[in-house]
């Protein structure tokens, strides 16, 4: 599903050293190195089946593990979409470190504030649909809250 790029390797062979280009075509991982090859939620998130788009199910009904139960239609995951969702991802990522650096500016109007805010609660509802709701810790949440603390603790970055 995501190409990859050859890569200069040094062979070593009867003190002779030689370089080659080399491409990964297959490879043998545990699932959660898989998992972050391949840019996915992990084995125990609820979209983690690097094959299909089934959402897993967490409650107490499954003593708190995220299951798969059977179900006779999937939806199969492939190149396109695969890339689609990647790309998703990153884009989300790159709103997210844009709307950090608004923040951080020596000074910023009350408007950019209101912009922060909005887009911090996109950045955590998008969180939300990709990763599933396991992976809304503390810190993702604490998004939320991001904006109103750099008004309560920077006045005088404020511009009016």
């Amino acid at each position: 599903m995501k190409s990859f790029k050859a890569k200069d390797v040094k062979l070593h062979q009867c003190d002779e050293e030689c370089e080659a280009k080399a491409i990964v075509i297959t490879g043998t991982y545990d699932v959660p190195a898989k998992a972050c090859l391949m840019c996915m939620t992990g084995h125990s998130g609820y979209c983690s089946c690097p094959k299909c788009f089934i959402v897993g199910e967490n409650s107490d009904k499954t003593e708190k593990v995220t299951v798969f139960p059977q179900q006779e239609e999937l939806e199969l995951r492939d190149d396109e979409n695969y890339n689609k969702c990647l790309e998703q991802s990153m884009a989300s990522k790159q709103e997210l470190l844009g709307t950090i650096a608004m923040l951080n500016k020596s000074s910023i109007s009350s408007e950019e504030l209101v912009e922060a805010d909005m887009k911090l609660r996109e950045f955590c509802c998008d969180f939300e649909k990709l990763y599933g709701v396991r992976q809304m810790s503390s810190n993702v949440h604490l998004l939320r809250h991001l904006a109103a603390s750099v008004y309560q603790t920077s006045d005088w970055k404020l511009i009016c």
